[in-house]
């Protein structure tokens, strides 16, 4: 019992012994026995209060420990769910990764499909120069026999032959020799042999799977989407072999990507080394000048267009400030001038692979 209420029977104990001693209504050993058994009350009254202590105690450390238990069971809850969140965040990433990966399943046959289009396509295009080139070889075989014998006439006509005939011998042996030279420029033409371009770059890196090739050369060096280059090796004291043209499709400061044309063959692939360049680019203006009957892929003013997209000037008129001529078909009467300006002639179907959409 709290310490109050012993207080208060104490002295209520006290008071009924002063009471019964006054009045007299009690005897002096009767007094005696009332304080003894107030005495004994308080002893029991204070062992209860000991004991209630103890069990207060007892049960303040029970408290303190179902604190501690219900502390720990907390944390673990905290604990499961912050498992449960992981798990589902784990489900939401592959959710998210399975999608992605779609996507780019997407992405990929599209352009598988891009290329397998733009190989039909290269495939037409090697046709068509492969019957140009053969129809200009017969074209100039049949015109090299026609001048062959009327050489020969000329040579068996009698010693009295005008200074005028003279001279025409002498510009037909001219023809003869320019022919000449066009059907040999003609008969080096190959598909491991399209001309001897300007080095542009180097292959920085090639992926067969899909033809992605990156070159070291970007905005830098004037490169734009839509170019295409010729890729080649190029090492010392060996001649240059063909491997594919490549059109560019990024470009950086530094570098840039693109995608060879058509499938190469695994002896021909590019390796990191090899070489790019172009016939109509050179990472600085160049003139061009574009005559004749323009039979190819590409019209003529098409070919002027991509000539100027490149960075090039197309001249109106053969000057001597033209770089290169480039000669279709019924151009010959103007070779000649370009050969006197210092020209250089380029025909038509050395340039034709250079040429594409922008």
């Amino acid at each position: 019992m709290p310490t109050n209420t012993c207080l208060y029977i104490t002295l209520a104990s006290f008071l009924i012994g002063v009471f019964l001693s006054f009045f007299g209504h009690t005897k002096m050993g009767e007094a005696d026995k009332v304080l003894k058994m107030n005495e004994v009350g308080i002893l029991k009254v204070k062992e209860k209060e000991k004991s209630y202590s103890e069990k207060k105690s007892e049960l303040e450390k029970k408290a303190l420990v179902r604190r501690e238990e219900q502390s720990k069971a907390r944390e673990i809850i905290r604990q499961i769910e912050g498992q449960q969140s992981l798990e589902q965040s784990l489900k939401d990433l592959e959710e998210y990764y399975n999608v992605s990966i779609e996507r780019q399943d997407v992405k990929y046959n599209v352009i598988q499909q891009n290329l397998s289009e733009m190989q039909d396509q290269l495939s037409d295009d090697l046709s068509l120069i492969e019957r140009t080139l053969e129809g200009m070889d017969k074209r100039f075989k049949q015109e090299k026999d026609r001048l062959a014998d009327r050489e020969k006439l000329l040579a068996e006509e009698d010693d009295s032959l005008t200074r005028g005939a003279i001279k025409r011998k002498s510009e037909l042996t001219t023809e003869i020799e320019r022919i000449n030279n066009n059907i040999q420029r003609v008969s080096n033409l190959s598909p491991n042999k399209l001309g001897e371009p300007w080095e542009i770059g180097e292959v920085m890196a090639y992926v067969p799977d899909g033809g992605r090739i990156v070159i070291n050369a970007g905005v830098s060096k004037g490169i734009k989407p839509n170019l295409k280059f010729m890729v080649f090796s190029a090492e010392a004291g060996k001649e240059r072999v063909y491997k594919g043209m490549m059109i560019i499709k990024e470009v950086n400061n530094l570098i840039s990507t693109g995608f060879m044309e058509s499938s190469v063959d695994e002896d021909y692939a590019p390796v990191k080394g090899d070489k790019i360049g172009s016939l109509i680019f050179k990472n600085e203006k160049l003139n061009f000048y574009l005559a004749g009957d323009f039979r190819s892929k590409y019209s003529k003013d098409t070919m002027s267009n991509y000539l100027k997209y490149a960075g090039n000037n197309v001249m109106p008129e053969l000057t001597s400030d033209v770089d290169f001529f480039i000669q279709a078909s019924l151009a010959e009467p103007e070779v000649p001038i370009a050969t006197s300006l210092g020209v250089t002639v380029i025909p038509e179907a050395l340039v034709t692979p250079f040429v594409g959409d922008y």
